[in-house]
């Protein structure tokens, strides 16, 4: 069993990666995944790479800069596949932007920024959503 990974074209938004999973020469799993644009690490001996599904964006509302939740996540490498992080993206989610659900994409959230691209975190008029531990 092995799996082949190709990042394809996905425009006008971020390309993806396309995961097949192939066992005695048939293709018996296909799925999609962020390309890794994140450096690679090395966590508990497993090799963890990270990404987003989309681009950021930003836009001025009422003389405040805003820019889009777009979550990294982050996938481990395992001698099963690659497989979606959970409990790595929440956390690293949370250092990041606060008490907010990386898998919730039904919320469309916009965080403040200064002028060197620093997320206001803390700013009450910021929607969160509880994450459920």
């Amino acid at each position: 069993m092995f799996e082949l990974l190709i990042e394809f074209d996905n425009n006008p938004n971020k390309n993806l990666t396309l995961v097949l999973r192939i066992e005695q020469d048939k293709i018996v799993k296909r799925d999609t995944v962020a390309t890794f644009t994140g450096k690679q690490e090395n966590i508990d001996g497993m090799v963890v790479r990270s990404g987003a599904w989309d681009h950021s964006e930003e836009w001025d509302e009422n003389g405040i800069r805003y820019i889009t939740f777009d979550p990294v996540l982050y996938y481990k490498f395992t001698s099963d596949g690659v497989k979606l992080d959970s409990a790595l993206t929440r956390e690293r989610t949370r250092q990041a932007y606060g008490n907010v659900d990386p898998f919730d994409p039904s919320e469309e959230i916009g965080f403040p920024i200064d002028a060197k691209n620093h997320i206001d975190t803390v700013a009450k008029h910021v929607y969160r959503k509880k994450i459920d531990e």
